[in-house]
C-alpha cells in the first residue's frame, strides 16, 4: 500500500470500528488527524519495510479500538494516542493471546477480522476486478445450458459461475458450477459472491 492508501484505510477502518462498537457520534478529526495519520503511515512503512497490507491496518485498528473502548478512558482520549509510536510498539509487542480476546470482542459486535478486511477492499484496485462478470462469456454458456456436458464445457471455455450472469442464474447446474469455481479459484469466487 502507498502512504496515501494507508492514511485513507486507517481513517476508514478506525472510524467504522469506533462508530459501530463504541460511540456512534464519533468523527475522525480532519485537522490534526491528518498529520497524525501521516506520521503513523511513515512509521508503519518504515517498520514493515514498505510492505503494508490491508490486513495489518485492520489488525492495528482492531487492537487500538479494543484497547481504548472503555467509556471512562474515552472521556480523555486523543486520537494521537491510537496512532502514536507507543501505540505502534504496543501493537507489535502484544501477546498472541490478546488476539483471542479481540476476536471475542468483535463477535460481541457481530464482526470478524475477515469481514472487516473484505469490507475495506477496494474493487478499483483488485487485480481480478475485470473477471467478476464477463458478459462475452454468456453466449458461450448458452450453447450447453442445462445439459449434462454443460459443466465440463463451461469449465473448459469460461470462468465458471457468475451470479451476475442471467445465463448462470437460469442454469440447473449452477450449484455444481459454483463449487467448481470455489475449488479452482477461491479468490475470484469470493469476489463474485460479494457483488
Amino acid at each position: 500500500m502507498t502512504q496515501e492508501e494507508i492514511i485513507k484505510k486507517s481513517e476508514e477502518v478506525f472510524t467504522f470500528l469506533y462508530q459501530g462498537c463504541v460511540r456512534s457520534d464519533f468523527r475522525f478529526p480532519k485537522g490534526y488527524g491528518a498529520k497524525i495519520l501521516q506520521d503513523f503511515s511513515q512509521s508503519i512503512l518504515r517498520r514493515e519495510s514498505g510492505l503494508v497490507s490491508l490486513g495489518l491496518i485492520v489488525d492495528f485498528c482492531i487492537h487500538q479500538v479494543n484497547l481504548w473502548k472503555d467509556a471512562d478512558r474515552w472521556k480523555h482520549f486523543s486520537i494521537a494516542w491510537a496512532f502514536s509510536e507507543k501505540a505502534i510498539e504496543r501493537f507489535y509487542t502484544s501477546k498472541p493471546g490478546v488476539r483471542y480476546y479481540q476476536d471475542l470482542w468483535l463477535q460481541e459486535n457481530d464482526l470478524s477480522r475477515d469481514e472487516l478486511k473484505y469490507k475495506f477492499i477496494s474493487f478499483k484496485e483488485h487485480p481480478l476486478k475485470k473477471f467478476i462478470y464477463i458478459p462475452a462469456e454468456d453466449s458461450t454458456k448458452t450453447k450447453m445450458l442445462n445439459k449434462e456436458a454443460g459443466l465440463a464445457f463451461c469449465s473448459a471455455l469460461t470462468s465458471l459461475y457468475t451470479p451476475q450472469s442471467p445465463v448462470c442464474q437460469s442454469c440447473n447446474f449452477k450449484m455444481k458450477c459454483e463449487e467448481a469455481l470455489k475449488k479452482r479459484d477461491p479468490e475470484l469466487h469470493r469476489l463474485r459472491m460479494l457483488k
